[in-house]
């Protein structure tokens, strides 16, 4: 019997995971708690080696257990900013302690004072509480089967809290010199809002002309000739899409970029239909993740979700396992199987190998984009025809074309960034 008393039950009281971040650790022992992580015993906590005693018991369920006679029915989010929370609380809160007890030392010594610190016990995934090893004993699991599935659920959680952590740091770079010029509504043309359901511009500010709206309408149709027609979604979501030309990204070494929080993309002629694919993937799993009753950032950060599915799927796939946080992070791992769809000859160490692909990711993607589809014809049925003003209906009113060179292919697998 795992518990002899009813646990608080937590999922659903959080209906909008897209504002809520990583807390920040300096100064959070001056915080208050916020309201939807659970209580825990802070000795309780630490005797469990700073993480939280938990069991998986569904897809997106799990048992988090406070102290020994508390337990709450969370889903993945809560339990990840649990951990968050409370392991960065106990590494404040042993900071200040540590400096505390060494400005005493000082004091009492002198400067010169031989001062040994004690260092916070955090257990990682080889290293397991008793009472973690209780809770799965309990359950009906042996020591080998404990371990396990001991190390597949830390994994999990391991990737949630990456990813949180991502996704803050990402907020927090949004609003930089700089971005509103290169993503914001300056010098917007309408000219591909009928047909494609995107506003376009150009990144230094500029109006664009009409030889970078021809590259970016090509790009569209190879994509949409993939994807499916995403212009009624384009269109009510907002969607720009930004014309860096031969430059990267504004303030980046990349040559793609999706930001929700402007709603837009942002591409430049460095292999430009196969960087719109990985950008539109961003923006598909966006789009679909504010239409859900629980809002994220992303529909692929929700544990079970088929868009997850994809990412944890082509994640353990990879033809190469990778070290960086970024190209493990699961929005970017959803991002990268869609371009990989899109353009299957893609060969990069950190895309999927070709029979993990074609066997598990591939008719999950095209299960995701046959739903995708579903929503773009109810979008499709409720939205009334754009009428664009006459003098955008005409070629003269965009800028004469510009004639440069294209610059060579940029090969970096790192080259497609949500950043």
């Amino acid at each position: 019997m795992l518990l002899n008393f009813t646990p608080k039950n937590l999922k659903g009281t959080v209906t909008d995971y897209s504002k809520l971040y990583a807390v920040n650790q300096k100064g959070i022992t001056e915080q208050a708690k916020p309201d939807y992580i659970p209580v825990l015993d802070c000795l309780f906590f630490r005797n469990n080696g700073c993480r939280v005693p938990f069991v998986k018991l569904a897809v997106n369920e799990y048992l988090l257990f406070g102290n020994r006679e508390a337990a709450f029915i969370v889903d993945l989010d809560i339990l990840a900013r649990t951990q968050d929370f409370y392991l960065k609380l106990m590494k404040e809160s042993h900071r200040l302690a540590i400096e505390e007890q060494k400005t005493a030392a000082v004091a009492k010594y002198g400067e010169n004072v031989y001062f040994k610190m004690r260092r916070l016990t955090t257990y990682g995934e080889n290293k397991m509480s008793r009472f973690q090893f209780d809770l799965y004993r309990r359950n009906g699991l042996n020591g080998p089967e404990s371990w396990a599935t001991y190390r597949r659920d830390c994994g999990e959680l391991n990737q949630k809290l990456s990813d949180l952590e991502l996704e803050t740091l990402e907020s927090n770079d949004s609003f930089s010199k700089g971005e509103i010029t290169s993503y914001g509504d300056t010098n917007l043309s309408d000219a591909l809002l009928d047909r494609y359901g995107v506003r376009v511009k150009r990144q230094n500010g500029d109006r664009i002309n009409a030889e970078e709206i021809d590259e970016l309408k090509t790009a569209l149709d190879e994509v949409f000739a993939r994807f499916g027609d995403l212009s009624p979604a384009c269109r009510e979501y907002g969607l720009k899409i930004s014309h860096s030309a031969e430059k990267r990204m504004h303030g980046r070494k990349f040559i793609g970029f999706f930001s929700p929080y402007f709603k837009a993309i942002g591409v430049g002629y460095a292999e430009m239909s196969q960087t719109l694919a990985h950008e539109l993937a961003h923006f598909m799993d966006c789009y679909k993740a504010q239409r859900s009753s629980v809002k994220r950032w992303h529909a692929s950060d929700e544990d079970g979700s088929i868009e997850n599915e994809i990412a944890r799927l082509f994640r353990r796939g990879m033809r190469k396992p990778q070290s960086s946080d970024y190209q493990r992070r699961t929005c970017e791992c959803f991002a990268r199987a869609l371009e990989q769809y899109f353009n299957p000859a893609v060969i990069a160490e950190n895309f999927c190998k070709d029979e993990v692909f074609e066997q598990g990711v591939k008719p999950l993607i095209e299960e995701f984009l046959t739903d995708f589809a579903e929503i773009v014809a109810e979008i499709r049925t409720d939205e009334k025809p754009v009428e664009l003003p006459q003098e955008l209906k005409a070629a003269a009113s965009i800028a004469a074309p510009l004639h440069r060179e294209r610059p060579e292919p940029i090969r970096n697998p790192e080259q497609l960034n949500l950043f």
